[in-house]
């Protein structure tokens, strides 16, 4: 069952209207092929779907890789519990930890990590500060990872 659920934990909403050209344009610029790490951030005002357009490309893609995670408000969470929780979250999904798990920015769950495809959504980032603070990430991801950040401040 788990493996099942690795493949198709989500559904692609299918009544998206007015949003696929734009789609197509962040879906093509993901390269989700090639092995090299992606960052991509969708940021603009408010209401314009940023996070539409991630969920739906998290939904269609997150079977594709070993590892995946999506993160939502991380900036309220950031704001009210701290950036190293948000880390702490990221890294304990990734790794399908608990969240009370010990050590789980170790050496040797890094290195776990750096050997798999992720895919990561950071929706509603606020601040550089954030990114920089989870992009730690970034040195532990394995090729062909991606990151997609929402962000109503240009990064």
């Amino acid at each position: 069952m788990k493996k099942f659920q690795r493949r198709h934990p989500f559904q692609v909403n299918k009544e998206l209207v007015g949003i696929e050209n734009k789609y197509g344009e962040i879906e093509s610029s993901l390269k989700i092929e090639s092995n090299d790490v992606r960052i991509l951030a969708l940021w603009g005002m408010g209401g314009i779907g940023k996070t539409t357009l991630a969920e739906s490309l998290y939904a269609k893609h997150c079977s594709q890789f070993e590892r995946h995670c999506f993160l939502k408000n991380v900036r309220e969470v950031s704001t009210r519990c701290g950036v190293d929780v948000v880390r702490k979250i990221l890294f304990s999904t990734l790794l399908e930890l608990g969240l009370d798990a010990p050590y789980v920015e170790s050496p040797i769950f890094i290195r776990k990590l750096a050997w798999e495809r992720s895919l990561i959504v950071l929706d509603d980032e606020a601040t550089t500060e954030q990114a920089e603070n989870l992009y730690i990430v970034n040195d532990c991801l394995g090729p062909g990872s991606r990151v997609i950040v929402t962000t109503m401040q240009s990064i």
